[in-house]
């Protein structure tokens, strides 16, 4: 018995510690502007990453959050760029619309995919909803299309605040 736990834990062990592993070719942007070349842990992100795992040249793994750099890249890939945003926090499911049309905002600090990089790029946050957003000159904007109730002559109907419409 004490030889099939100990199987089992070494099995247990070599899984978990070469599970979600895939080091690829990349780089961090550092707040000063320093440029980094070393490896990211690219795990093929279905949601927008809230870290990443990061090999800098010495082959130390170092974890970066939002907050402490300004963006990575995952070779020829993919961009994220790090912006403190305010996005709409308002339910988008049809059982909790609100009277409201006014978005209700709210500030997180994120990664944000680059879908488009130009002078004014696409960007997306992809969490259990997508928020797109367009940049210029480091500041981002949501491209907000709010979903609202309204009541006319009796009869509930759905409607949109697209605020990036002018």
């Amino acid at each position: 018995m004490k030889s099939l736990t100990l199987a089992f834990f070494f099995v247990v062990t070599a899984l978990t510690t070469t599970a979600q592993q895939n080091f690829v070719q990349g780089s961090i942007t550092l707040p000063n502007g320093e440029i980094v070349e070393g490896q990211i842990n690219d795990l093929y992100w279905k949601a927008t990453p809230d870290f990443i795992e990061f090999k800098n040249p010495k082959g130390e793994l170092v974890k970066y959050i939002p907050e402490s750099i300004l963006e990575f890249r995952i070779g020829q890939k993919s961009i994220y760029r790090s912006r403190l945003i305010a996005y709409d926090s308002s339910s988008r499911k049809s059982s909790e619309l609100t009277l409201d049309k006014n978005p209700r905002f709210k500030r997180k600090h994120v990664f944000l995919k680059v879908l488009v990089d130009a002078d004014k790029s696409l960007l997306v946050w992809i969490t259990k909803e997508d928020y797109f957003f367009y940049g210029s000159d480091g500041v981002v904007v949501e491209l907000v299309s709010h979903p609202y109730e309204t009541i006319i002559a009796d009869h509930e109907i759905r409607l949109e605040n697209k605020i990036y419409i002018n």
